[in-house]
């Protein structure tokens, strides 16, 4: 009898390369990975897969297999996704990955957009500093900020963000109010660890570098606006965060007008995969909010 599960798990293994890459794209045991793999090898009577504790590999046979069960395994994707469109209603498990600093800011409230729109959704959402490898390790979407490289992703320009200038009111009574870039050299500055070098702004259309006293150096950005509202130093923070604080009076924005361009942000996701409606939806809440809830300019 044929075991099309089998089948397909055994391609979620190729395509994610490990045992446990495709335990979590399935959300499954890695146990009951390995145990179907067996059960699968032992049906058909020749080994699939090479395993090594470092790589994993296909044998000749293996190869051959793969190539027949990935295009059944499509077909049937496929068909399940016209059946999904001719539905129209968003469904299933949504993974996606975010860079730690601009998650909680923009993935947070498109995440519960796309859950309140859609009740049959669910999601999975990790922040990390890392650049995930959508296709090895089973993920639907990430939100990539700054240039892109050159790869077979599809992106989507989702908005821009800057960081601008602030510091708190008491800290500017006592240390005096930047007037140019460079007067930051004699301030006390709070660092985002992510851009650690010189902090760069625009004069005239021209990039001006100021390397700074670095008296706090942290990736969480909220720590940042506290330490800023503390009157600790001058921080470079989105507009969206610090614009409570600024409308409080806690927090003043100085050096506008040296800002530097804003930085582009993408979502991306795997061209050669299935896009499903969840997925769709959620590109859509993140093309329509982008923009405002970064506080940037697409």
């Amino acid at each position: 009898m044929h075991d099309f599960n089998a089948a397909l798990l055994f391609v979620r293994v190729v395509e994610a390369g490990s045992l446990r890459g495709a335990a979590r794209a399935l959300g499954v045991p890695k146990s009951t990975v390995s145990r179907k793999l067996a059960e699968l090898e032992a049906r058909l009577g020749a080994r699939l897969l090479q395993r090594t504790t470092r790589r994993l590999g296909l044998t000749d046979v293996g190869r051959g297999y793969y190539a027949k069960a990935s295009a059944a395994v499509a077909a049937l994707v496929d068909a399940e996704r016209s059946v999904g469109d001719h539905l129209g209603e968003p469904s299933g498990v949504v993974r996606i990955t975010a860079p730690l600093n601009i998650g909680p800011l923009l993935i947070g409230p498109a995440v519960i957009e796309l859950l309140a729109r859609h009740p049959r959704v669910e999601v999975e959402l990790e922040l990390s500093e890392r650049i995930v490898d959508l296709v090895r390790e089973g993920f639907d979407v990430a939100v990539r900020a700054g240039p892109l490289p050159d790869s077979s992703l599809v992106a989507r320009r989702i908005g821009a963000g800057t960081l601008h200038t602030y510091g708190s009111p008491r800290y500017f009574r006592r240390r005096g109010r930047p007037r140019v870039p460079a007067d930051l050299a004699s301030h006390d500055c709070l660092v985002f660890a992510s851009i650690p070098g010189p902090w760069v702004f625009a004069s005239e259309g021209k990039p001006v570098s100021v390397r700074v006293a670095r008296r706090l150096v942290t990736n969480d950005l909220a720590l940042l606006r506290s330490a800023a509202v503390a009157g600790l130093g001058v921080a470079r923070l989105p507009e969206v965060l610090a614009a409570p604080m600024v409308r409080a009076k806690k927090l003043e924005r100085v050096l506008a007008e040296f800002a530097p361009p804003p930085a582009p942000l993408h979502v991306v996701y795997p061209s050669a995969r299935f896009v499903s409606p969840a997925v769709r939806a959620l590109v859509d809440i993140l093309e329509e909010g982008g923009s405002r809830l970064i506080g940037g300019a697409r």
